[in-house]
């Protein structure tokens, strides 16, 4: 009688494993460019990830889809907060400045990341150009300010040293 014979192998810990590296990955690459649609899709692989790790737990496998599933989540929410708040930060800083009309022309929804402004511009050649060269501007006007001031649900925190 073989020793091997109650162990039945469950789950897929390497599989979750990979899918929530992935998940960081779209976290980290993605998301200031797609905004929420990239958070959410590192989301998804990062529950899924642990969803494998929790099945392949009955094996005695698993941790390791479980912990960075887990990081792949709160690296997709706080990408998407990250880049929600970028996005409101450069459109406030083309309003207020003036230094990038064009941007503050084609911003429309800062959920949708820096792909909404370019999207709304493809196809103008001129527009384009104009918009890289603005994105530069607002740049080096929030690193020489020094000083960016942010607020969120009506609490101002002020920020120094960009």
């Amino acid at each position: 009688m073989s020793t091997y014979e109650n162990k039945n192998k469950v789950g897929h810990p390497v599989l979750g494993i990979v899918l929530a590296i992935l998940g960081i990955g779209i976290a980290v690459l993605f998301t200031l460019l797609f905004g929420v649609i990239a958070g959410a899709a590192a989301a998804v692989l990062g529950i899924v990830g642990i969803l494998l790790g929790v099945g392949a737990r009955k094996g005695g496998r698993g941790i390791g889809a479980i912990v960075t599933g887990s990081v792949a989540i709160v690296a997709a929410i706080a990408m998407m907060f990250t880049s929600i708040g970028a996005m409101n930060l450069l459109h406030r800083a083309a309003l207020d400045t003036g230094k990038a009309p064009v941007f503050a022309e084609c911003f429309e929804n800062p959920y949708l990341g820096l792909s909404s402004v370019y999207f709304k511009v493809a196809g103008d050649e001129a527009k384009m150009k104009a918009l890289t060269e603005e994105l530069e501007t607002l740049k080096n006007y929030t690193a020489t300010n020094g000083t960016v001031t942010v607020s969120v649900s009506s609490t101002t925190a002020q920020t120094t040293g960009l």
